[in-house]
Formats: structure tokens, C-alpha cells, sequence
């Protein structure tokens, strides 16, 4: 190893424990992290997955059949859940600390998450190197990779599927590309690593495989378009090879029909073509009609079969087609959109504005972008199949992420590895251009960059929805569910709360956040239309599912917005004789939930059951957040009028976090409750 590699590694091994270190300092800042005691840290699909990585830290198997996860049923998590990161993160603990003399699994997990996520900086060094960027572009991509912000963001209070899996997709790709450069034994190994990568990451997350599917249609489009797309041969074999082996092998994957899905036809189709290319000398044009009569093939008889991925991801796909339908922006009128796109059109993937741009992406946009348009106008003059297809992919991430804010994570690595071609643009340019031009478009770019915070910030715009949600509440929530209620007593509620009351009240709960199957979909959507409906259809969904508790949340009634449980369960007009409704504004009027439990956030009732005397008038103690004269609700209404929820609801905010009173139509005091509102939460 001669001296400029030797200090290039050391350079990006300096980086790489710097950011895990910057990760591991944000994590012990949380407001919900204690050291000494772990409630509640993590919050809905974390926690859900924290449970299971616990499990297996302490020796315990999981269960062939969980029935706390999903009551009454049962949830089946090695057929349901991509186990794979709780299995790693779990074990290794185990292996570690198995005689008791480790920290806190919770603070254990704050340092396995935060060195893990940071192994993607080098797959961004390792394409940066093999694109052709030298060792200073790729120190430069990993550099900048770990200035944007949601090379961190993402990650830090969360113990996500996708954390996992990035680094083994981006490792992957990287073996990937290395091995069409390379030639004999090397190309081998890295072909095998490769694929190895590949079908960790199908294991470990269910979104993998429509990162397999751009993948699978990029590559197709660039192959089969060129003579030397052959190269790709063995890590396109290798990577199908163990996809078809983890699909057979994995149980998740088994249930999952990844075997008959989407991306394994194409990768199947797209193998057989190149191999026919070279076997027999096709030219393009004839690779590419065997690839489509290949992949008919498959096709056809993929739909001769019961069709698993088809029916247990019937959302992403319904989703994909809606947002197509309304050209990204989500309707007015939520009975548009069927129940499987509205479930899943929020959060993550909910469609990005300009401001997500900039608040996700930040650096990355001024100082990927131009490269990226660089290396666009070179490949004008011909260039090989492995800078093509980095290219194409680069480009289809770009455009999936006008989607889904989710799909930015990917866009941000290859804009990161094409910011590696920096050097050698600035030096092609300065001998075209002149060292003053470029020197001015070099620091346009740096200044954009600088700026990248200011622009998401006057970008951003009004909230939408009230700030009603306490995330402390959580931790009392489950305490008083500890003290007060038995572990056989299941709870009805939304998914991070079941979540966080199975993971660390060791309680029963009725529904969880996990919707890769479509019976929790179906039973999901039965419980957000049920908060709608009259108290006695509510009350018949608790018995059926054996529910002792039922959790109301304030925002099931006081949010209206486009991202509202109304909107989810169709029901933008609220009704004033609705359950939920008389939860939030009229306990005293319900006959079948008795009053248990209230924080500023929910309120927990216990269910009645038959032959049990009716509930008595029992009122929860004042809080303005459920006083129907705050938010102009009045006697004989029949429908709520939510004119007023933002206003109050600031104003609420404002007095409980500054102990003063608050106008929230006041710009100072509206700028004060946004800001309480954005502080680090462990979501």
C-alpha cells in the first residue's frame, strides 16, 4: 500500500468515526433519551422492531405466532417481517454482552445504529474511486455525503428497516460496478459480494425489492442498448442467483412471492438476453426482443400463479398508480383515493415540495447536481456500460423522488457519489472556460450550498395540521398502563401507540404498524372508519377483536388536514354524534367506554362489556386541549367546525411550554409554538 492510498483511508476511516460519533452525541440529546431507563424511547415502527431485537438479546425466540402483536390472531413475524436487522443488532449484543456486564440494550442501540448507517459512506468513497473520481473525488463525495441532512436525520432516534438495509443496497451496488471493470478472479469476488449484499438487504427490508425493480428497468434500458453491456453478466447472474436462493431460503421472502414478483422477472429476463447476446452474437435490437419475450414469458406465467407480491403489496403499487392519477398531488376529496393508497400517501411517503428539497437534500443539490450534469454531457462521446448505467440510476433516483420523500435517501447517495467527479470537472473546465469562469461557478455552487438551511427555511410552509401532539405523554401513557392494567388486557389504538404499549408495557395490543400484509391493512381500515361512526359500531369492533382498552388520540377529531385520520378513513366532516367526537368533547355522554386514563395527547377507556353495568359519570380532569368552547364547538352542532383548531391549538402550546399567555395570531408567538413543535423528539 503506498502512502496516498494509506492516507486517503485513513482520511475516510477519521471521517467514518467522526460521523458515527456526531450521530451517537445527537441520540444522547433526544429529550426522550435517559440513560438509566429506556421507556418509550423509540416510537411506532421503531419500537415495534426494538421489541423483537430485544427478544433476541436476551436469548428469547421469536415467536412462531405472536399474538400480543396482532390480538386476537396473531401476528406470524418470521413470515410478516424482515427480522434480519433485529437478528444482527440482537445478537451481536448477545455475543458481546451476554454476561450482563454491557450498557442498556436502548443505549447499546444508539451506538449500533449510529457506526452501522455510517458504512454507507464507503460504498459513496468506493464508487466515487471506481467512476473514476480518484481518491481526492471520493473523499470529497463522502464529505459531502455526511454534510447533507438526511445522511443523519433519518437515522438518529430511529431503529428503521431502511438503516439497515441502505448500506447493504449501496454496498452492494458498488461490488456491482467493480466487478463489470473488472476481469478475471476480482470480477468474480465482487460479483459474489455483490449479490451477497443484494439479498441481505431483500431479508432486511421489504422496500429492497422496488429498489430491485429501478434497478432491474435501469439497467435494462442501458444493457440491452450497448455491445459491451455483457459485462454486467456475472453480477447481474450472481445477483439474481442469490436473490432466487433468498427467495426460497427466507421466510419472509417466501410469503412474500419474491420469487414470481416484478424485479426477479426482469433481472431473470434481462441475464437471459445478455447471456443470449453473447452466446450467440446478437446484436442490441435482437438482446432486447429476447428480453421482452423472456419477461412476457415470465410474466404470463407469474400470473398463472397465486400472485403473492401482488396481494400483500397491493398498496405500494395502488399508490404508485394514484399518484400517477393526480399527478403527485394529493385530492381534496379523500374518497378519491382508494383506502390503500390513503393509508400509505402520508409521512415518508407522502409527495415532497420544493422545501423537502432543500431541508433533505441541503448540500447536495448545488454541489451533486452540476456533476451530475457533467457527466451527462460527457457520456455524449461514448463511455463504458458501467458509467452508463451509474447515470441511468442516478437519473431514475432523481425522478422516484418527486414521489416520495422516502425515495430522497437514494437520490442523496448518488448525488453524493457524482459530486466525486468535482477535481476533474473543475480542471476540464478551467482549460475551456478559464480558471476566473469556473472559479465563479465553483463558488456559486459553495454559496448555494452555504445557503441550502436558509432557502428550506423560507421555503417552508404553514403547518397544515394543529400541534396537539405531546411527545412526553407517550412515557406516561405507558407507565400508567404498567401500573394500572394487566398483561392480559389488549389495547385498541393507533399504531405508534400500540406500538410503544407492546414494546414497553408488555401489553396485548390489537393492531401494529406493520402493513406488508393485507389482513392488518383490512383491519386497520376497520378501526379508522369505526372512530367515525356511533359509539355503539365502535364499541362491537372492540369486543370482536377482544379489546379490554381503547386509546383516542385528540388529533383523530382536532386535525382535518390532507395527512388527518379523518382524510385516512374518508371522513373530513365530523360528525358531532361520532365516536371519536364525543371521546374528545363529551365523555360524560358515553355509555360503553368508561374514563381510565388522559394526558394532553390521549385518552384511554376502558371498554365495557356486556352484562357489566353501564359506565358512570366519571369527568377526566380539565384540560383545555378537550374543551369544546376553545375550539368554538357548540350544543347541538352537527358536524365539527374546525375554523378554529389552529388558533387555539398554538395557543395551547404556547401557554403550557412558555408558562405565558399566547396570541397565536401574533407572528412572534405563531413563530414561538413552530418552534417548540420542531424541537428533536424520538420519533
Amino acid at each position: 500500500m503506498n502512502g496516498k492510498k494509506a492516507a486517503a483511508l485513513l482520511l475516510l476511516f477519521t471521517l467514518f468515526a467522526a460521523f458515527s460519533l456526531f450521530k451517537v452525541r445527537l441520540f444522547s440529546l433526544s429529550p426522550g433519551f435517559d440513560r438509566a431507563d429506556g421507556t418509550a424511547f423509540f416510537w411506532s415502527e421503531s419500537a415495534f422492531q426494538y421489541r423483537y431485537a430485544k427478544m433476541v438479546s436476551e436469548g428469547l425466540p421469536v415467536p412462531e405466532i405472536d399474538e400480543a402483536a396482532q390480538f386476537p390472531e396473531g401476528a406470524r413475524p418470521r413470515e410478516e417481517f424482515t427480522l434480519g436487522m433485529e437478528l444482527l443488532s440482537g445478537g451481536l449484543y448477545r455475543l458481546l454482552f451476554g454476561g450482563g456486564q454491557g450498557p442498556p440494550f436502548h443505549v447499546y442501540l444508539t451506538w449500533f445504529i449510529s457506526f452501522y448507517t455510517s458504512l454507507t459512506l464507503l460504498a459513496v468513497y468506493g464508487l466515487g474511486l471506481a467512476l473514476g473520481g480518484g481518491r481526492a473525488g471520493g473523499l470529497l463525495a463522502a464529505f459531502f455525503y455526511v454534510s447533507a441532512r438526511i445522511s443523519w436525520a433519518r437515522a438518529v432516534n430511529g431503529f428503521n428497516y431502511e438503516d439497515f438495509a441502505l448500506p447493504l443496497l449501496f454496498g452492494g451496488l458498488a461490488f456491482f460496478i467493480g466487478a463489470m471493470k473488472e476481469e478475471g478472479h476480482r470480477r468474480t469476488v465482487y460479483s459474489v459480494l455483490s449479490a451477497l449484499l443484494t439479498a441481505a438487504a431483500l431479508a432486511g427490508w421489504h422496500f429492497s425489492r422496488f429498489y430491485l425493480l429501478v434497478f432491474a428497468a435501469a439497467a435494462a434500458a442501458v444493457l440491452l442498448t450497448r455491445r459491451d453491456g455483457d459485462r454486467a453478466l456475472a453480477p447481474l447472474a450472481g445477483a439474481l442467483a442469490a436473490s432466487v436462493i433468498a427467495a426460497l431460503s427466507v421466510p419472509v421472502l417466501r410469503a412474500g412471492g419474491l420469487l414470481l414478483s416484478p424485479p426477479l422477472i426482469l433481472l431473470a429476463a434481462l441475464a437471459a438476453a445478455l447471456y443470449a447476446g453473447r452466446a450467440f452474437g446478437l446484436p442490441p435490437g435482437r438482446r432486447a426482443v429476447v428480453f421482452l419475450g423472456a419477461a412476457a414469458l415470465l410474466a404470463a406465467s407469474a400470473a398463472l400463479l397465486p400472485g403473492a407480491d401482488a396481494r400483500e403489496y397491493s398498496h405500494v403499487y395502488s399508490l404508485f398508480a394514484e399518484k400517477v392519477r393526480f399527478l403527485l398531488a394529493k385530492p381534496a376529496d379523500p374518497l378519491l383515493l382508494p383506502f390503500e393508497a390513503r393509508v400509505l400517501w402520508v409521512e415518508a411517503l407522502e409527495t415532497p415540495g420544493l422545501h423537502d428539497w432543500f431541508t433533505w437534500l441541503s448540500v447536495l443539490l448545488p454541489l451533486g447536481l452540476p456533476p451530475f450534469l457533467y457527466e451527462a454531457w460527457r457520456l455524449r462521446g461514448g463511455a463504458p456500460a458501467h458509467r452508463f448505467l451509474f447515470f441511468a440510476l442516478t437519473a431514475a433516483f432523481l425522478l422516484a423522488s418527486f414521489f416520495a420523500v422516502r425515495m430522497f435517501l437514494f437520490g442523496a447517495f448518488f448525488l453524493a457519489v457524482c459530486s466525486a467527479a468535482w477535481p476533474e470537472m473543475l480542471k476540464r473546465t478551467a482549460a475551456a472556460l478559464g480558471r476566473k469562469k469556473t472559479a465563479a461557478l465553483a463558488a456559486a455552487c459553495l454559496a448555494l450550498a452555504l445557503a441550502s438551511d436558509l432557502l428550506a427555511y423560507g421555503l417552508k410552509p404553514r403547518p397544515g395540521s394543529p400541534p396537539t401532539f405531546y411527545r412526553g405523554d407517550v412515557k406516561t401513557l405507558v407507565e400508567w398502563a404498567r401500573a394500572n392494567t394487566g398483561k392480559d388486557e389488549p389495547f385498541l389504538g393507533n399504531l405508534g401507540a400500540s406500538a410503544a404499549l407492546l414494546a414497553y408495557a408488555d401489553r396485548p395490543t390489537v393492531i401494529n404498524p406493520k402493513f406488508e400484509t393485507r389482513r392488518l391493512r383490512d383491519k386497520f381500515e376497520r378501526f379508522a372508519r369505526a372512530l367515525f361512526e356511533s359509539e355503539r359500531e365502535l364499541h362491537a369492533l372492540c369486543l370482536e377483536y377482544g379489546a379490554s382498552y381503547f386509546i383516542h388520540e385528540n388529533h383523530f377529531v382536532l386535525d382535518g388536514s390532507k395527512k388527518s385520520f379523518r382524510y385516512l378513513a374518508g371522513n373530513l366532516r365530523l360528525p358531532a354524534d361520532s365516536a371519536a367526537y364525543r371521546m374528545q368533547f363529551d365523555p360524560g355522554s358515553l355509555n360503553l367506554f368508561a374514563p381510565a386514563h388522559q394526558t394532553s395527547t390521549f385518552r384511554v377507556y376502558k371498554v365495557v362489556r356486556p352484562g357489566e353495568k353501564a359506565a358512570a359519570a366519571h369527568p377526566f380532569p380539565y384540560d383545555p386541549i378537550y374543551d369544546p368552547r376553545v375550539f368554538g364547538a357548540e350544543p347541538g352542532d352537527e358536524f365539527f367546525d374546525d375554523s378554529r383548531v389552529m388558533p387555539a391549538a398554538l395557543r395551547i402550546l404556547i401557554e403550557r411550554e412558555t408558562g405565558r399567555k399566547g396570541r397565536a395570531e401574533r407572528p412572534a408567538d405563531r413563530q414561538i409554538a413552530l418552534e417548540l413543535r420542531e424541537r428533536p423528539a424520538a420519533v
